[in-house]
């Protein structure tokens, strides 16, 4: 019987910034004990337009080889892109990568879980003050490894992660009052030592080798949203004509979406805390200042909200204004206006 692959399953990520809802440019890094598995398991990895596809060899309908239920393909994540940051919520807290796995449902990805990722003694910040304090190691199954008691105030402890197997394990510590802080480790050197900031774990099973449609797992990124600002500064505008001036949405209906109103907040209620100087603005003295502020935060796209105007009355002096790239971490503009 001949050999042909077909595929067992394709990663992507998605980010809602782009327009098709792909996110490209993204490292898919394979450490060795994967690539090792994959050898192993005649499973070939693909990437193609972003998308991170897994062959597998079958002989008929059934796979030449299947790994043991339970084997485990360690994935990290890079999305590339500096600006990437800009339009991007982090998956999880600052400090920790994030952990998404399929042992719920093999046909999916669970939400991410905030873990810390860790390799050979890995020293454990220590988050309680109270001395004496325990500190255990548990496997995945609850089981505790390790258990060592901190007499001195030293900020950390070093757990010996060395002969243990990769995969996930928790930090505990337990001052004998409130319930144990509980932290997350992710143990594994290779991924450890490129300091990705996302990792998936595909668990194999017969499920997922039986599946009659391949899953399509994802990464779901949310785009950051801040509200859209204009700080206008007018030059030879009486108080009347300035007055007049209105950011509006007049394009909420072509593009199908909910309409973004404009607040307008005069110069002497700009906050010199949080908002634009006139001096940053580059206000020649005499010219007059107002920020025209969305009322709530928009999310940021590839395909920003189009035909957001500046108009006096029913005239419109810009028909669109300007909108904030990738490269732009804030949503925030000055717009010069002059009159002879």
């Amino acid at each position: 019987m001949n050999a042909s692959f077909g595929l067992l399953g394709s990663l992507e990520l998605r980010h809602p910034y782009f327009a098709d809802g792909l996110l490209r440019g993204g490292r898919f890094v394979l450490p060795e004990d994967t690539a090792a598995l994959l050898r192993a398991g005649r499973l070939q990895p693909r990437l193609r337009d972003g998308v991170w596809h897994l062959l597998l060899e079958r002989l008929g309908t059934q796979p030449r080889i299947a790994l043991r239920d339970g084997t485990t393909l360690w994935i990290g994540v890079r999305p590339e892109g500096a600006a990437l940051e800009h339009v991007t919520l982090p998956l999880v807290g600052a400090g920790h990568a994030a952990f998404l796995g399929n042992a719920t449902d093999f046909a999916r990805l669970d939400a991410p879980v905030p873990v810390r990722l860790a390799s050979g003694i890995h020293a454990l910040p220590l988050a309680a003050a109270t001395r004496p304090l325990t500190v255990r190691l548990r496997s995945r199954d609850d089981t505790v490894i390790a258990q060592i008691t901190v007499q001195s105030d030293e900020p950390s402890v070093g757990l010996d992660l060395r002969a243990l197997p990769a995969g996930l394990y928790q930090a505990e510590e337990d001052d004998g009052g409130a319930p144990p802080r509980s932290t997350q480790l992710l143990l594994h050197p290779a991924l450890h030592a490129h300091g990705v900031p996302i990792v998936v774990g595909l668990r194999l099973s017969a499920a997922l080798y039986a599946a009659a449609q391949p899953p399509a797992w994802h990464v779901d990124f949310v785009a950051a949203a801040q509200p859209l600002e204009y700080y206008l500064v007018a030059r030879n505008f009486g108080a009347n004509e300035f007055d007049q001036l209105r950011v509006r949405d007049e394009g909420f209906g072509d593009d199908g979406r909910p309409e973004i109103p404009f607040d307008r907040i005069e110069q002497a209620a700009l906050d010199p805390a949080l908002d634009l100087t006139p001096a940053l603005m580059g206000a020649e003295p005499g010219a007059r200042v107002a920020l025209f502020r969305s009322r709530a935060p928009v999310a940021r796209r590839e395909r920003p909200p189009r035909r957001l105007q500046l108009a006096r009355n029913n005239d419109v002096l810009i028909d669109h204004l300007p909108q904030p790239d990738a490269s732009r971490a804030k949503s925030q503009f000055v717009i010069h206006l002059s009159k002879p």
